[in-house]
Formats: C-alpha cells, structure tokens, sequence
C-alpha cells in the first residue's frame, strides 16, 4: 500500500472510530475540552509551528530540544508525515493554483485537505534540506506503524483516549480545510497578489493567525503574520518564546 493509501485509510479509519465508538461508551462532558486542547497543541504547535514555519519555509530556528517535542506533536497531529507535508506545502507556493499546485481547490478539492503525496511524486531536490534530518527520516519511514502502534496502545488504555485520538485526527482535517479552502475562496487579497490566497477574519476565529493567508503567501518567510495593528498570530507569540 503506498503513502497516499495508507494516509487515506488512517483518516477514514478515524471516521469510522469518532461516530462509533460514542454507541459504546459515555463520553464526559469534559472531553469537549480535551479535544480543542489536543488540537492546537498537534497541529497548532506540531504542524504550525512545526511542520510548516519551521521545516517548510525555516522562518526560525529553534533548538533539537524543542524541534524533537515538535516532530512528536505533528505526529499527533494525524495528516502524514513533516517531510510530505513540507514538500507538498513547498509545492503549492511554488506553483499556487497552476495545475503542478497539489492542493489549490481551483484543481484538487481533495488535495487542499489531504497532504496524500509520497515523496517520490516531486523531485528529490525539493526536499533535499529535510532528508538529511535523521529524526524527520524516520519519523517519515516510521509514520504509519507509529499511528498502529499508538492506536492499540489507546484502545487498551480507554477506548475514550481512542475516541479522542481519533476526532483530533478530524480535527486537524477541519484546519487544513479552513486553511486551504476557506482562505483560497473567500476573504480578501490584501496584499494584491495574483493568486487565491485570502486574509479571512472569520475562519481566523479558530485558527489564531493563519487565517492570514495572504500574508503568508506575500511573505512564506515570515513566522509572524500579524503587520498591522488590528491583526493577531498567536503561534508566532509562541515562536518568538522557541526561538534561537
């Protein structure tokens, strides 16, 4: 089975689990707060942080202490591995809504969700930078016997634990939704630029500074995307605590 597959069969697995599991135990009442919790803490610290401001675009850096809690937490985060993710991610400002953008909604509703391609499908070179990290190799090489492993260990804990696992998973389907649909449709184009990229204030409600899209396309470097007073980013807050 190859990455695309295997990614594909994780998150409809985590479908499957999220509306299941509810028919056969008592979900409390304080998992509707674990849930927003693990969610920024995978894909807010893990990917945002992370996968993308760091390993994608190296708007900072930071020390292997804090890089190794980060490859932990994106994969958490449940949406492939960080050298899948930045070469897609690297892919898509390269080409923004060209027909090589894997993931503009102009070309690929799909891929604007899922970050489903393996390594091989883009050039080597793209990604030479990250390959070289022997921690970000194996947790690429590693990344779905991780998730089985992880899977198990939960389901024997609590299924609860299981079930949480499983709507952050959908969770973080729901922000890169937000991100790579709602901000490449609807909002404005601050900055003139001449793709579909958005500064969207509403959608930003639940992504804390990555609504501002069109920024971060003027600018992929920047780890703050917040320039003008009335704009917030509450990651790159976070970053300049991190940083070098």
């Amino acid at each position: 089975m190859d990455y695309k597959s295997k990614l594909l069969s994780m998150v409809l697995t985590a479908v499957v689990l999220t509306f299941v599991i509810p028919f056969y135990i008592d979900i409390p009442w304080q998992a509707w707060f674990i849930i927003p919790f693990l969610c920024y803490l995978t894909k807010g610290i893990g990917s945002e942080i992370g996968a993308h401001r760091l390993w994608a675009h190296y708007s900072f850096d930071t020390s292997n202490f804090y890089k190794k809690i980060m490859i932990a937490l994106q994969t958490l985060a449940g949406e492939g591995s960080i050298i899948a993710f930045a070469g897609v991610h690297r892919l898509h400002h390269r080409y923004s809504d060209t027909d090589k953008d894997p993931h503009s909604p102009k070309n690929n509703l799909l891929g604007t969700i899922f970050y489903h391609y393996e390594v091989k499908e883009f050039n080597p070179r793209l990604i030479k930078d990250l390959i070289v990290d022997k921690w970000l190799v194996i947790q690429h090489r590693q990344y779905f016997n991780i998730q089985l492993i992880l899977a198990i260990l939960l389901l024997l804990i609590s299924p609860l634990w299981l079930w949480l696992y499983a709507v952050n998973i959908l969770s973080t389907l729901w922000i890169n939704f937000l991100v790579n649909v709602v901000c490449h449709r609807w909002g404005t184009n601050a900055n003139g630029l001449d793709n579909s990229s958005k500064n969207n204030s509403w959608a930003d409600i639940f992504l804390l500074g990555v609504g501002l899209h069109n920024n971060h396309h003027k600018d992929p470097g920047a780890y703050d995307l917040a320039w003008k007073p009335n704009q917030f980013d509450v990651w790159a807050k976070i970053i300049k605590i991190i940083k070098k």
